[in-house]
């Protein structure tokens, strides 16, 4: 009994010793920080007008959440707000904005304060690419063509003419769009008025629109989740496939000249004229 009790003891304190000098080796790294504290209050670390002239911006996020606001002075301004110093690169290049707020710096056992990143335009109309492994992206700004790759986090946007998001987990709204591409795994979309055309694959959640044209042929296609479509155009037929679900639709024109094909595994769908 006592051989068993000190073959333990060894065998914890050698684990122990273990712990104690991986946390030593990785703690000499420069690029690593062993946070004291727990709590982190995020500060503007970066406040910059940029004078040069783009129509492109191109936003790279580890984790971050990301504003576009209307400018109040006609001017562009980027604001980083960061719990320690600024990990945020803002160039311009070959006509494009290039932000990359990569944060190089590790952290064991902390709490990091929210970051984020708050742009400011003018009235221009931007093509906008975001890919974002973490964090909300808000916008009450207009957009030309918008490319977002999403891994978490939320995404509200005001106007856009085209839109292709892949989204990985997170709610999706949208104000106005011409033409719009959605891949989502995880997710409701919400999307006020649609003008053209949609393509949208959802995985898991509902999806929602308040008003619909189409001038081309269109597809949704939903696993888990229902669809709800509010003063749909009467130009558009609405090819309905469920496999588990009900199907209400108060006018169905089979003459028109656009059709929207709805196919769902489980759901209901809803549609009102």
């Amino acid at each position: 009994m006592e051989k068993t009790l000190t073959a333990l003891k060894i065998t914890l304190l050698v684990l122990l010793i273990a712990v104690l000098v991986g946390v030593l080796v990785i703690s000499i790294n420069k690029d690593f920080s062993f946070a004291s504290k727990f709590e982190s209050k995020s500060k503007l670390v970066y406040d910059e007008n940029i004078e040069e002239e783009f129509s492109k911006i191109d936003f790279y996020s580890e984790s971050m959440d990301i504003e576009f606001v209307k400018s109040k002075d006609d001017k562009v301004n980027v604001k980083v707000y960061d719990s320690k110093e600024n990990t945020t690169t803002v160039n311009v290049e070959n006509d494009t904005l290039k932000i990359d707020s990569d944060k190089k710096e590790k952290c064991f056992f902390c709490i990091v304060g929210n970051r984020k990143t708050v742009i400011a335009l003018p009235e221009k109309i931007y093509d906008l690419a975001i890919e974002s492994k973490s964090g909300d992206i808000l916008s009450n700004i207009n957009f030309n063509k918008v490319s977002i790759d999403s891994k978490s986090g939320d995404i509200k946007l005001n106007s856009i003419k085209e839109g292709n998001l892949k989204v990985l987990s997170g709610d999706i709204d949208i104000e106005e769009v011409d033409d719009i591409e959605i891949v989502s795994a995880s997710g409701d979309v919400e999307i006020n008025k649609i003008n053209k055309h949609l393509d949208i694959d959802t995985k898991s959640g509902d999806i929602f629109i308040k008003d619909l044209t189409l001038t081309n042929n269109s597809n949704i296609k939903v696993a888990s989740g229902d669809v709800t479509i509010y003063n749909a155009s009467e130009d558009i037929y609405f090819n309905t496939k469920v496999v588990s679900g009900d199907v209400s639709i108060n006018n169905n024109n089979r003459r028109a000249n656009n059709e929207l094909t709805i196919d769902t595994k489980s759901g209901d769908i809803t549609v009102r004229n």
